[in-house]
């Protein structure tokens, strides 16, 4: 149970992905890539929901974590960043 008595599984997990321009699964393969770097709960997330519905695998390079922020990292020649967002 957690703070509010909500029965929760204690990690976190991806239920949606919402993309524009842009195939969802690519969008999942090059996040996934740079999310493997990581250690954050969030970024296993990431990853677990990705390897669910068997999305091909990238490699990352110059990974770097930004604190508070999130991560980046290159992908195939992509700049790609991992960064927190509010929908708000």
């Amino acid at each position: 149970m957690d703070k509010t008595g909500t029965l929760t599984k204690g990690e976190p997990e991806v239920t949606d992905v919402v993309v524009e321009g842009m195939p969802e699964t690519e969008v999942l393969r090059l996040a996934a890539a740079v999310e493997r770097e990581s250690e954050h709960p969030l970024a296993e997330a990431v990853v677990r929901y990705a390897d669910a519905r068997a999305v091909t695998s990238a490699q990352a390079e110059s990974f770097e974590n930004v604190p508070g922020h999130g991560a980046l990292a290159k992908v195939e020649g992509h700049l790609v960043f991992c960064v927190r967002s509010s929908l708000t």
